[in-house]
């Protein structure tokens, strides 16, 4: 049986400092080299990424682009939010996807970068824990007698 799949693209754009850059890296390195900085992703689809591509060229705003919210990371934090279509709140820790139930996600006031990826929410569950999520439990303290 043969398959008519193209993998996606495993580049990414970065804009930092008004400045647009591909990143020849895929979305997972750039989550796993970029968690020291606080950072957006948005989703974008091929054709969308070849024309940001060539709009960085001529230094035109992105906004149009910014559609689809798909990662927060917050460093303070240290976790990144992944924003599902439904708003579940699925997180990055460690790399691995955890349903969060003990803290409250706070965007942060301002972003270092952002990116855009082809990848999306479906993408982003099929590579981590292949869809698994952990969910996180409050500890609970004895209380002395």
């Amino acid at each position: 049986m043969a398959y008519n799949y193209l993998p996606k693209n495993q580049s990414v754009l970065r804009l930092k400092d008004n400045q647009y850059k591909i990143v020849y890296c895929s979305l997972y390195g750039i989550i796993s080299a970029f968690n020291f900085s606080n950072y957006i992703v948005y989703s974008v689809t091929e054709e969308e990424f070849d024309r940001l591509q060539r709009l960085s060229e001529d230094n035109v705003s992105s906004g149009a682009f910014n559609h689809t919210l798909l990662l927060i990371n917050n460093v303070n934090l240290k976790r990144a939010r992944v924003v599902s279509p439904n708003n579940d709140g699925i997180y990055l820790v460690n790399n691995e996807l955890v349903e969060q139930t003990d803290a409250e996600f706070i965007p942060p006031n301002n972003y270092d970068e952002i990116f855009y990826t082809v990848e999306n929410y479906e993408d982003i569950l099929s590579t981590y824990n292949k869809g698994r999520t952990i969910k996180l439990a409050r500890k609970q303290n004895k209380v002395g007698k």
